[in-house]
């Protein structure tokens, strides 16, 4: 449905969430909490400097879901990661099943439990199985871990190919990990607007979204109204040191010049440019 609607970045999003539950549900008929609680299982992959939690999310005995959590870390003993892990996950959600199974039994569990209690009024046993039905979930989950980890990795690898493709392709001085893109628009004929997007390591940064509100430009002068915008945003971004390694600007050679003649203004040189036109008789 989200892909009829030509919203292909929620569709993708969904594709992936039931590929990952295809996988952590097959074969897993046997593996039932007998008891039918609720329960979140936990476990954590890592190879050198990266890691990746998996969680498996059981609720009146089934499994319903799972999610994974990539991330770095550099100096961290791995009780350090599940008490701050845990800590800053249940903050952000708003019920927490009585009991979460984790593969290492934390030394300050009993303040963990109290921490949770406090937070979520609800109270919570953390465990460590080391044998029956609670421990087959614990297996299930490292197993997911691993599988998830060589996932994620192999996309990453896919888009710093992907990146390096395009530098080549365009002639870029340097590997696009991070990309700006801008274009500029009108409300009803009248307003002109501007809007940015961020790319970083070839996957979307919605943080970085800008909007921006032409001010000292006439309607009919995009050339001017694109100017105003790499002017106002490039002079912010020059003197805190977060410039992009690629700015992308919708449009031709004029645009494509308003912009090099910023640049040479700015004296900004570490940043290649280049546009995008479409053929008249194509969207």
């Amino acid at each position: 449905e989200a892909s009829d609607r030509l919203e292909f970045e929620k569709a993708g999003a969904l594709l992936q969430r039931i590929h990952q539950i295809k996988h952590v549900t097959q074969n897993t008929a046997s593996l039932v909490d007998s008891k039918g609680k609720d329960c979140d299982v936990f476990s954590l992959y890592q190879e050198g400097k990266y890691h990746l939690i998996v969680q498996l999310v059981f609720r009146e005995g089934k499994l319903i879901g799972a999610d994974h959590f990539p991330f770095q870390e550099l100096v961290s003993t791995e009780e350090e990661i599940w008490e701050s892990f845990l800590l800053q996950h249940y903050s952000q959600i708003s019920k927490i099943p009585p009991e979460i199974l984790l593969p290492i039994e934390l030394k300050n569990k009993q303040a963990m439990e109290e921490i949770l209690f406090e937070s979520m009024r609800v109270k919570v046993k953390l465990l460590a199985p080391k044998m029956g039905e609670k421990y087959k979930l614990l297996e299930l989950a490292k197993k997911n871990a691993k599988a998830a980890f060589h996932q994620e990795q192999e996309e990453i690898f896919k888009r710093e190919e992907m990146l390096l493709d395009l530098q080549e392709l365009c002639e870029l001085t340097r590997c696009p990990v991070r990309i700006e893109c801008f274009d500029t628009s009108n409300i009803s004929g009248t307003d002109l607007v501007a809007c940015m997007v961020s790319f970083v390591d070839g996957m979307p940064d919605k943080k970085r979204t800008r909007l921006f509100k032409i001010k000292n430009v006439t309607k009919s002068d995009d050339y001017g109204a694109l100017r105003e915008v790499l002017v106002r945003h490039y002079t912010k971004a020059k003197e805190k040191d977060e410039l992009p390694d690629l700015a992308l600007i919708d449009g031709g050679k004029g645009q494509l010049n308003v912009a090099l003649d910023v640049f040479r203004e700015l004296e900004i040189a570490s940043v290649d440019i280049i546009s995008l036109a479409k053929e008249e008789s194509r969207h």
